[in-house]
C-alpha cells in the first residue's frame, strides 16, 4: 500500500484499462463515469473504488478522475490486504452490499415507472 497525492483533473484510471490496484479516498473528491456519462461522485474519506475489476480480474468498468486535489491510499496486492487488514475487507464487502442494495432499489423504481397503468378493476 502507498499514499498518493493527485491534482484535480487527473485520471486515476479509464474504462477498459487493466486492473491492478484498488483505491481508498483519504481526502478530496473523484468522479466516476461510464461511457462518458458521470454517474457518481465520491467525496467521503474511507470510500473505496476500483475493487470490482480487481476482484473480478477484468478490465476497468468505469473511468475515475479527481475533481479536487485528492489523497488516495493505493492497494496493490489483495492477498497482502487479506493477511494484514481484515477490517478493510469487511469495509469493502459492506460497500459492495450497499451498492447492490441501491441498484436493486433503482431497478424496482425504474420497473415501476415503466409499467403500464393498471386497468380499472385489475390489481397492479
Amino acid at each position: 500500500m502507498d499514499r498518493r497525492e493527485i491534482a484535480a483533473g487527473a485520471y486515476i484510471f479509464r474504462e477498459g484499462d487493466p486492473a491492478g490496484e484498488l483505491y481508498m479516498l483519504i481526502t478530496g473528491a473523484v468522479e466516476v463515469s461510464l461511457a462518458g456519462q458521470a454517474v457518481a461522485r465520491i467525496t467521503e474519506g474511507g470510500s473505496i473504488f476500483g475493487e470490482m475489476s480487481l476482484l473480478l480480474g477484468s478490465p476497468r468498468t468505469a473511468t475515475v478522475r479527481t475533481i479536487a486535489p485528492s489523497e488516495l491510499l493505493v492497494i496493490h496486492d489483495l492477498n497482502v490486504l487479506v493477511d494484514t487488514q481484515p477490517a478493510l475487507l469487511v469495509r469493502i464487502a459492506t460497500q459492495l452490499a450497499t451498492r447492490l442494495k441501491d441498484m436493486d432499489e433503482r431497478f424496482v423504481q425504474l420497473r415501476r415507472a415503466l409499467e403500464p397503468p393498471a386497468q380499472a378493476g385489475q390489481p397492479r
